[in-house]
């Protein structure tokens, strides 16, 4: 049958819910903030026949993939500033995110597996900054920090495609093994803010070292265009921004921006 499809619709139900919640306590020389969120979403995918080639016909509406998907997402973070000194300021963050999901496929037509499978995902990533007043008109500014990201469904299979494999393994585990990796990131920036008689702006100085970065790899024209992604070993995106304002005149405003990036492959 999928092969004799001229025309098909594709279409997803989706439904979400969540909750956020923060509380922050100040004190003499900074503050405290805790938080966090759960969120919970539901798909339904499905593909409809509308046409087929020759002179086959089907019951109006005939589905030829059916399957439903969950993500439930937690996050939990605790945010602190402290004032050191009047000119310095110290800041420190770190950030749980967790991540379950689970994909069941009915078997339709050619779609004769059923794929069954559970994903969990867990991340801890920390920040630390550094704020430096210099004078009125000056200040510094740097920090570091770490992230993750997960594959998206579509990075790990193809829901109207039924000879694709889901790309992961040990499904029957309680979870399975994604056999795409999620990225993972350490995050440099410097910089700095002024504001002068008649110019004020900001420079800004990164640096970010990728490991398993999600990538395009491969390019799909079957019934619409598809790019899949795969993961690089290691990557590196870094440049320079600088961003400025200046009114020489009452009547004259003048503004503008500079980027340089370099991005390239180290492994």
């Amino acid at each position: 049958l999928h092969r004799l499809i001229r025309r098909q619709r594709q279409m997803c139900i989706r439904d979400s819910s969540g909750l956020v919640y923060q509380y922050s306590y100040p004190f003499s020389f900074g503050s405290v903030t805790f938080g966090g969120d759960a969120r919970f979403y539901k798909s339904k995918h499905f593909g409809k026949v509308v046409e087929l080639s020759g002179d086959w016909t089907l019951p109006g509406n005939h589905k030829y993939y059916f399957d439903r998907s969950k993500k439930n997402s937690y996050s939990f973070y605790i945010h602190s500033y402290f004032n050191i000194t009047e000119q310095l300021g110290l800041m420190a963050d770190i950030r749980y995110l967790g991540h379950r999901y689970s994909f069941d496929q009915d078997i339709i037509g050619a779609f004769k597996e059923g794929y069954n499978f559970k994903l969990k995902y867990d991340f801890i990533d920390p920040h630390f900054g550094v704020n430096y007043k210099v004078n009125d008109r000056i200040n510094l500014f740097g920090n570091v920090s770490t992230a993750h990201r997960e594959p998206t469904d579509g990075d790990l299979y193809d829901h109207d495609d039924p000879e694709d494999i889901p790309k992961v393994d040990n499904m029957t585990a309680k979870y399975a093994n994604p056999l795409v990796d999620e990225e993972f990131l350490v995050d440099y920036e410097a910089g700095l803010k002024f504001n002068l008689n008649y110019l004020k702006g900001q420079l800004n100085l990164y640096r970010m070292d990728f490991r398993n970065e999600l990538i395009p790899a491969e390019y799909r024209y079957y019934d619409a265009d598809e790019v899949l992604h795969a993961n690089a070993g290691e990557t590196i995106h870094q440049g320079v921004e600088f961003a400025f304002q200046s009114r020489p005149l009452k009547w004259l405003r003048l503004q503008g921006n500079f980027t340089y990036s370099d991005n390239r492959f180290k492994d």
